[in-house]
C-alpha cells in the first residue's frame, strides 16, 4: 500500500488552546505598547509567513496566512544586526527609511524579537508596529516584549515537538503498511453446544521491530489519522 500523504497535526483541542495562548500574548503586548499591529511570523522557503496576527480593523494590511519575501521586510536585517530590535522612529534610521515597505505600509515605529526554537533554529519574529513614530518606546518596553516573545516561543516549541513525535509515529505506521509488516489471523468462535461457528475473530499480528502489542499500533495509527 502506497500513496499516503495525510498530515500529522496536533489534536484540535490542544491546537486551539495553543493558538488562543499565543493570540492572547499578542493582544496583551500590542495593547501595552499602544501599537495597532502585532504578529508572529515564520520563516518558510525565503518568505516571512504571518502565522498569528492581532490587528483589529487592519485586516486589509495583514492577516494570518499572508506572506512577504524576506528580502522585502526587516527580519533578516534584525537577525543579522543591521537593524535594531527597537526602532521608535523609522525616519531616523537610514536603512529602514530606504526600504520600500516602510513607506508602503507605512511603518513609523517598529519592535521585533527573533523567535528561536529550543535547538537554536530561527523560527520567525515576534513583532509590533505602528504607522506613526512612537518616541516614548524604550528599552524597558523592549524587555517586556522579549518576555512575551519568549512565552510564545515556548508554546511554539511545544507544538513543534508534538508535531515531530506525531510525524515519527506516522512514518512508522506508513512503513509498516508499505512493507506489509503485519498479518491477520482468522479463527472461528464456536458454539460448543451445537458444535457450530457462531462468529469469527480477526487478530492482527505485527512483525516490525521492536515488538509492540497490537493495541499500541492501532492507537498510534488513530493518533495520525491512519486507523482505517
Amino acid at each position: 500500500m502506497t500513496g499516503f500523504s495525510l498530515p500529522s497535526t496536533i489534536p484540535d483541542g490542544r491546537e486551539e488552546t495553543s493558538r488562543q495562548a499565543i493570540n492572547s500574548a499578542l493582544t496583551a503586548i500590542r495593547q501595552h505598547l499602544g501599537m495597532p499591529i502585532a504578529y508572529i511570523s515564520e520563516f518558510v522557503d525565503g518568505e516571512s509567513v504571518f502565522r498569528y496576527v492581532d490587528a483589529p480593523g487592519l485586516e486589509n494590511l495583514i492577516k494570518p496566512g499572508d506572506s512577504r519575501d524576506l528580502t522585502d521586510v526587516y527580519c533578516l536585517h534584525i537577525l543579522e544586526g543591521r537593524l535594531p530590535e527597537l526602532i521608535p522612529d523609522t525616519s531616523k534610521n537610514p536603512l529602514a527609511l530606504a526600504m520600500p515597505i516602510t513607506r508602503e505600509i507605512p511603518i513609523g515605529a517598529h519592535m521585533s524579537i527573533p523567535i528561536r526554537l529550543v535547538d537554536g533554529t530561527p523560527y520567525g519574529m515576534f513583532c509590533c508596529l505602528s504607522p506613526e513614530a512612537n518616541t516614548s518606546l524604550n528599552d524597558r518596553d523592549l524587555e517586556t516584549m522579549r518576555l512575551f516573545a519568549n512565552l510564545a516561543a515556548q508554546q511554539i516549541d511545544k507544538d513543534y515537538e508534538e508535531r515531530r513525535i506525531l510525524e515519527e509515529k506516522r512514518e512508522r505506521i506508513l512503513e509498516t503498511l508499505n512493507t506489509s509488516a503485519f498479518a491477520i489471523a482468522y479463527q472461528p468462535i464456536v458454539d460448543l453446544g451445537r458444535m457450530h461457528p457462531s462468529g469469527y475473530e480477526a487478530l492482527c499480528r505485527f512483525s516490525a521491530e521492536p515488538y509492540r502489542s497490537p493495541d499500541v499500533w492501532f492507537d498510534e495509527a488513530a493518533a495520525v489519522g491512519l486507523s482505517v
